[in-house]
C-alpha cells in the first residue's frame, strides 16, 4: 500500500474501522515506512490530548440565543440592502442623481473645453504658454501682486 493512501486510512485505521485483510496491510506498511508511522503517533497524540480537555455543557437556552443571533444578523444584512434598494423607490431621489451626475459630466465637458481654447490661443486668456496645449509655471508670472494668488506667491516665495 502506498503512503498516501495509507496516510487517508490512518484516522479510521486508529478507530478499528476496517476489515482484517486491510488492517493488516497497513500494519504491514507501518512497520516498514517512518514517515507514516510518524504521521499515526501524531495523530494519535492529538486524539489523546483531546480527549484531556474539560467537557462543558452548553447553556439550556443555548440553542434559542444562536437563532436569535443569527437571525438578527440577517436582519441588518437585509436593512442595509432594503436601504439600496429603497433609495430607487423614491421618486425625488433617481432624478436628483441623474442631475448630479449630468451636471458633473456637462462641468468636466465644459471645463475640459474652455481650458484647451485658452491653451490654444493663449494671447486671448491670463494664460502665458511657451508651447501649445502645455501650461508652465511661468504662467503665474503676470498675475496681480493685489489678487488672492499673487499674495499666496508672495508667501511661499520668502
Amino acid at each position: 500500500m502506498k503512503c498516501k493512501k495509507v496516510k487517508k486510512r490512518l484516522s479510521a485505521f486508529i478507530d478499528n474501522e476496517f476489515k482484517e485483510d486491510t488492517r493488516l496491510e497497513i500494519e504491514q506498511h507501518l512497520e516498514t515506512c517512518s514517515g507514516c508511522r510518524q504521521e499515526l503517533n501524531l495523530l494519535k497524540h492529538s486524539w489523546d490530548s483531546l480527549e484531556l480537555w474539560e467537557k462543558r455543557e452548553a447553556p439550556q437556552n443555548f440553542e434559542s440565543v444562536f437563532w436569535q443571533k443569527l437571525k438578527a444578523g440577517e436582519e441588518k444584512q437585509a436593512s442595509a440592502w432594503s436601504l439600496i434598494k429603497g433609495f430607487f423607490h423614491k421618486p425625488v431621489l433617481v432624478p436628483a442623481a441623474l442631475i448630479l451626475v449630468f451636471g458633473i459630466l456637462f462641468g468636466a465637458y465644459l471645463g475640459n473645453n474652455l481650458y484647451q481654447r485658452d491653451i490654444d490661443n493663449p494671447d486671448s486668456g491670463i494664460y502665458s504658454l511657451q508651447k501649445k496645449k502645455v501650461l508652465y509655471l511661468d504662467a503665474f508670472n503676470n498675475v496681480s501682486s493685489k489678487s488672492v494668488t499673487g499674495a499666496y506667491l508672495r508667501l511661499i516665495s520668502r
